[in-house]
């Protein structure tokens, strides 16, 4: 059942961002349990393709899962490179997913997504908001991605602590930028808020702020932390079970706060109730009930789900490896530079990867990602 649950989940968030095709939608859904439950380690190719385009950022907040890969330097994929792999994969009709790091730090990120279209596939932005200004919003506007998503963590104060003086203003000035446009000539736009420590207490101003730049949604993120206990858990485990990868797991996060699960549990309840007097669209992911939301912020913690996330999607790092999942980059599926997409999804190493997974459900470090 909690199976169910996650593809619904990640159903409800495709069909309301638009991310893939109707066709994709529908095919996928099929595909899913054939492939999860009888084609051992094989995969129909999936729907989501996301591309870490940089891991390059002109921010470092204080939460981010990324922010010690910004600091390394990579063999970024050209710009002919990312066209010979968008020809690659077209036929598959996925969806695609540009992120960083900051994207917009690419100069050439309008001519990536004007390919991407060109080549009929939906593609979307994730975007701290910062670097655009009015005409590179027009030029946005010209290449017609399909939606873009704004990380906004709260009111001035509390986003501005996370981020940097001044970021928020510049954020939500190019979020009306984009909104002002009548809808039929401009991508979705969302907002992107990620639990945390600092904006517990000022939560129910993110559907006020969702209201007042007329976004199309709103998505409120558990936070996705290790502590050093889950990284040893997880060192370890890697290194009995890949024993000729370089692991390398990202740094520790510890929640000072013993109740803020349960304080971030009546903000939901709180926010569920004034999205909907507000008529702002809301959607919480992962998609945690009551219990496991308490005890997701807890110091000792452990999912009792599974992860289906490298059946439904692949990852792409800035230089081309492609991996299972945003915790195991170190864990290298292929590279695109050296094989085409599709013999890196069903490979070997990646099928072993999948039975792997689908036997233990969970690694020790999965207890809190995003993709639970």
């Amino acid at each position: 059942m909690k199976i169910l649950r996650k593809v619904r989940g990640q159903l409800a968030n495709v069909t309301l961002i638009k991310a893939t095709s109707l066709k994709g939608i529908i095919k996928r859904s099929f595909r899913f349990p054939i492939d999860y439950y009888f084609k051992k380690g094989r995969c129909s190719f999936p729907t989501n393709i996301t591309m870490h385009i940089t891991f390059r950022c002109n921010l470092k907040c204080e939460m981010c899962f990324f922010k010690d890969l910004a600091t390394r330097k990579y063999d970024e994929l050209s710009f002919s490179e990312i066209q010979l792999f968008i020809d690659q994969i077209k036929s598959e009709h996925p969806g695609i997913y540009l992120t960083g790091g900051e994207p917009f730090l690419r100069k050439d990120l309008f001519e990536i997504v004007k390919y991407i279209k060109r080549r009929g596939l939906k593609v979307g932005i994730n975007t701290n908001g910062t670097l655009l200004n009015r005409e590179k919003i027009e030029k946005l506007l010209a290449v017609k991605p399909d939606y873009i998503i704004f990380s906004i963590d709260g009111p001035e104060e509390i986003h501005d602590n996370i981020r940097g003086d001044g970021v928020f203003q510049k954020a939500i000035t190019n979020i009306q930028n984009i909104t002002t446009y009548d809808q039929k000539s401009r991508p979705k736009v969302f907002i992107n808020t990620v639990f945390s420590e600092s904006n517990v207490n000022s939560l129910d101003e993110i559907i006020g702020i969702a209201k007042e730049t007329k976004v199309d949604a709103v998505f409120f993120q558990h936070l996705s932390f290790l502590t050093k206990r889950d990284i040893a858990h997880h060192n370890k485990f890697c290194q009995e079970n890949f024993k000729n990868e370089e692991i390398n797991t990202y740094y520790s996060y510890d929640i000072e706060d013993d109740n803020l699960g349960g304080r971030i549990l009546d903000a939901a309840k709180r926010m569920r109730k004034l999205a909907t007097e507000e008529d702002v669209k809301l959607l919480i992911m992962p998609d945690l009930n009551e219990e496991e939301t308490s005890k997701w912020y807890q110091d000792v913690f452990s999912f009792t789900g599974a992860c289906i996330s490298p059946w439904n999607t692949m990852l792409i790092s800035p230089s081309g490896d492609v991996t299972p999942c945003p915790l195991s980059y170190s864990i290298k599926m292929g590279n695109v530079r050296e094989q085409s997409p599709q013999e890196i999804w069903n490979s070997e190493k990646f099928i072993s990867f999948r039975r792997l997974l689908k036997e233990k459900k969970m690694f020790p470090g999965c207890n809190r990602c995003c993709k639970s």
